[in-house]
């Protein structure tokens, strides 16, 4: 179990350094926070710990495909995205 949740975490860290690469810094504090929170609840037992680090990783993983940007909460809108050739 714990070399399970070495593995995890090991492939969460490289996930975050890609994300860094691909220059999406908003997604890589996000999982760096669920990291750490993850790590405060499930401290109390080493299947708990491997549990939440597996779901971390899977997060991690959504995470790179779908990144969130900073103005997905502002609420502000961007004009290439809302721009259709149909308007």
């Amino acid at each position: 179990m714990i070399a399970l949740a070495g593995i995890a975490i090991f492939i969460n860290f490289l996930l975050i350094i890609q994300k860094i690469k691909k220059w999406q810094y908003f997604s890589a504090i996000l999982d760096i926070l669920a990291l750490w929170i993850t790590t405060i609840m499930f401290a109390g037992t080493y299947s708990g710990m491997a549990a939440g680090y597996i779901g971390n990783m899977l997060f991690s993983i959504y995470l790179l495909f779908n990144p969130m940007y900073i103005d997905d909460f502002t609420g502000e809108e961007d004009n290439d995205k809302n721009n259709s050739i149909f308007d």
